[in-house]
């Protein structure tokens, strides 16, 4: 019984433990967090594309009009988070940074840990000053207690510690950790391509988030409609494109993500609960057994004066004793799965479990739920039997207790199974949409492939030397003898590094073929090689080469869909596209790719040469022979070009395409485990069943043997008794399924909710255990001996 209660307990705190480390864990720092809000642009629809919706940027001048107008808001910062490359020695260093406003630490009510934070005249005059996290400055300064007054050197230019921020903050979100920050007044200086005077151009948008601390006494909904009015009005009156803002509570991870984690954790906490419910039913079935054991103890004890509240209060406390040790077994369950789950990347949706520790809160739940199962499991027996008559508790043969007991046990059996069918189904579900996401044609073949991550742009590099840099680069590692292949792109399949851009296309057929209404298309800077390296099949035409470069025709591949979208079953080979202010001939045509995510077809594509079409920023893909690592070689060829250039995202194409599946993997893994967890324990309670029956019947199958009855109708009358309440729970079970179905279709992929074959895998697979189950101690009525029995002695 221990055991039972145990493995429900661990299921659910090591879920609470996950969603402890995510939803319930606070940013390290921060003072009063139910204070803090979160704002983010209002994602708006695009006219004329139905679906498609964008959050439009306001400028700085805007956030200004913004904040001193609001009310309801103590503060309101703006901040804007860009990569930067910090030069230490004579290495350079990618590092996250945020441009903030003044108001942005008050805001979260933070306290330096050493020196300052940024002082109001400081937001906009242009002082090169910076604030480390902790962290950084160990790293950086290790051993040094004054950091105050050192300078960094951040994309050229010296910049001045003024500050620290306090051990553990990271940033707003835990998803998104910050290394320093500097004064929003830095934008113009650290962005390239922002031209002096764009930080006070109105028609110049860029931030899109904002925190803020409401005044005591306020409520979100209150100032989300005033703020919805000084939006509009704001609007109205400089004339510019209207905007709106999205009001959160709390910091940590972003109003979206976080929506979605709930889904998740709320179907993986459902399943745990179930679990537990089952538990629950049969530690409940096996006390009410145990009584049965003890009905004359039971019996004296009320004969002598044992009240009923008394004799509930006596079973109660053994059932919480019950709980309190399934419950430090459940604890240690727990702790294991989190050591299991401990740095394992969850996919995009959650963050990697860093943080599943012992905390007081896991210990606090894991108490609270021990207790309380402990209590349920013992109060349905205790009740039950409090109620019984002294008479019939003193009675020698447990028959006579058939009346009492069966009903109640039989209930608890067939919630048991209900709940486990219930259960296994999803679980049924959730295998056959994740072996439909195995099974998808990624469109490319990503084997030996490793990532390289370069930014020339944050290095400072000028358009012609970046070209340059990328030619030598790709000539350097495609001469090394571990690579079989290297090319370059602006963005990376599965890895949501795309860039966005609308298309048009001129020609009579094209135009009638859209309407007149232009496309929306994900488009890609790519280096000579790069189908081959990646394993796209080309089905029309030809690559892009090393002599599509500046100066020459413009040319373009595009991906299959983008082809039948514009010429239906023509060849788009030769024909041309109006991309921007540019006509680009396509010279081919590549299969489809799945670029964002494995479940989900991305639509249009095209692809441009990165020699042709200058991209500062890229990933090199390296592939390599037999099992060889290119790592080393790579960074060493890139250092000789530029020995400070920082290399980032180093990654297996291999273990991205595993990290885009990590978190249907993981879900179904654990939904799977609690099926079967729920499957063993009903099975087990069927087992149990079937002895107490026969148990409680024995004096009656002695009758019908002695009477000329054979041994196989007597075990099929045991029999009958588990398997009827078998079916009718596989019943309830089936309802209730088909009842939720929705309520799972949102994980499913390739595989309907009521899918017939899993129902009737699940219900095939739970008959059949539940048959073996109960013919193993039904077969012990072929034991029973007559003539012992009628003597008045049970043998079983």
């Amino acid at each position: 019984m221990v055991l039972c209660l145990a493995i429900g307990i661990g299921a659910n705190a090591a879920v609470f433990s996950v969603a402890s480390a995510t939803l319930l864990r606070r940013v390290p720092g921060v003072h009063q967090p139910s204070r803090v809000i979160t704002a983010a642009i209002r994602p708006m629809e695009i006219e004329g594309i139905p679906g498609a919706r964008f959050r439009r940027p306001i400028s700085f001048s805007q956030f200004l009009d913004l904040r001193r107008s609001v009310d309801g808001l103590d503060q309101l910062a703006s901040f804007h988070t860009l990569p930067l490359h910090v030069l230490s020695g004579d290495q350079s260093h990618r590092l996250a940074g945020q441009l903030v406003s003044a108001d942005f630490f008050p805001a979260l009510g933070l306290k330096p840990e050493q020196g300052r934070f940024f002082a109001p005249e400081e937001e906009t005059s242009g002082t090169r000053v910076v604030v480390l996290s902790r962290s950084l400055s160990q790293r950086l300064f290790p051993g040094e207690k004054e950091i105050r007054g050192r300078t960094l050197d951040i994309q050229g230019v010296a910049w001045t510690v003024v500050g620290v921020a306090p051990q553990g903050f990271s940033g707003v979100w835990l998803d998104e950790p910050i290394d320093l920050w500097l004064p929003i007044g830095g934008y113009e200086e650290l962005e390239r391509g922002a031209s002096v005077g764009k930080l006070s151009d109105p028609a110049h948008g860029w931030l899109f988030w904002f925190v803020g601390r409401l005044s005591e006494g306020n409520q979100l909904a209150n100032v989300q409609t005033d703020l919805d009015l000084l939006t509009t009005s704001l609007s109205a009156q400089s004339g510019e494109d209207p905007f709106a803002l999205d009001l959160a509570t709390g910091v940590g991870l972003r109003a979206g993500k976080r929506r979605e984690v709930r889904l998740l954790l709320a179907l993986l906490a459902g399943a745990a609960l179930l679990v537990l419910i089952v538990a629950c039913a049969n530690v409940s079935s096996l006390t009410l057994a145990a009584v049965l054991a003890r009905r004359r103890e039971v019996g004296v004890r009320v004969a002598l004066g044992a009240d009923r509240p008394r004799l509930v209060r006596l079973m109660v406390i053994e059932g919480l004793l019950l709980g309190v040790m399934s419950g430090g077994l459940g604890l240690l369950f727990a702790i294991a799965a989190n050591k299991a789950m401990e740095g394992m990347a969850l996919g995009r949706l959650l963050p990697e479990t860093r943080n599943l520790s012992l905390d007081a809160r896991l210990l606090l739940f894991t108490a609270t739920l021990a207790v309380l199962a402990g209590c349920l499991s013992g109060l349905l027996p205790a009740l039950r039997i409090s109620r019984t008559n002294p008479v019939e508790l003193l009675r020698r043969r447990p028959e006579s207790w058939r009346r009492f007991f069966p009903p109640v046990r039989d209930l608890l059996l067939i919630v048991q199974v209900a709940i486990s069918l219930v259960i296994l189904i999803g679980g049924g579900l959730l295998v056959r949409s994740f072996r439909n996401l195995q099974a998808i044609d990624l469109g490319f073949h990503p084997e030996g492939v490793t990532n390289f991550r370069l930014d020339l742009e944050r290095q400072g590099y000028s358009e012609a030397e970046g070209r340059a840099f990328w030619e030598a680069l790709l000539e350097r590692v495609q001469a090394l003898p571990e690579v079989k292949g290297a090319s370059l792109a602006s963005g990376v399949a599965l890895a949501a590094r795309v860039a966005d851009g609308q298309m048009s296309m001129v020609g009579t057929e094209a135009s009638e073929a859209l309407g007149q209404d232009p496309l929306w298309v994900t488009s890609y800077n790519i280096g000579p090689d790069y189908f081959r390296v990646l394993g796209i099949p080309l089905l029309e035409g030809q690559e892009l080469t090393e002599t599509d470069r500046s100066g020459s025709t413009p040319v373009v591949v595009i991906n299959e869909a983008l082809a039948k979208a514009l010429w239906q079953t023509q060849s788009p080979i030769g024909q041309m596209l109006d991309i921007g202010d540019t006509a680009w001939r396509v010279v081919g045509v590549c299969a489809n790719v799945r670029r964002s995510r494995v479940d989900q077809a991305d639509g249009f594509h095209f692809y441009t040469s990165i020699l042709q079409s200058y991209s500062p920023t890229a990933t090199l893909h390296v592939k390599a022979g037999g099992n060889r690592s290119i790592v080393d070689p790579v960074r060493l060829a890139i250092r000789e070009l530029d020995r400070t250039l920082p290399v980032f995202e180093v990654s297996s194409y291999t273990k991205e395409v595993a990290f885009a599946k990590a978190q249907p993997r993981l879900t179904t893994a654990l939904i799977s485990l609690l099926s079967l967890l729920a499957l063993t324990l009903t099975l087990t309670g069927i087992f149990a069943t079937i002895v107490e029956t026969i148990h409680q019947r024995t004096f009656e199958f002695g009758v019908r043997l002695a009477m000329g009855g054979s041994r196989h109708h007597v075990r099929n009358l045991a029999l009958r008794h588990a398997l009827t309440l078998t079916g009718v729970g596989l019943t309830l079970g089936l309802a209730i399924s088909l009842a939720s179905s929705r309520a799972i279709e949102s994980r499913l992929f390739g595989v309907e909710p009521v899918d017939p074959a899993t129902y009737l895998g699940a219900i095939l697979l739970f008959a059949t255990a539940a048959t073996l189950a109960a013919f193993l101690p039904a077969s012990r009525v072929s034991k029973i001996e007559p003539r012992v029995v009628l003597a008045g002695a049970s043998q079983i």
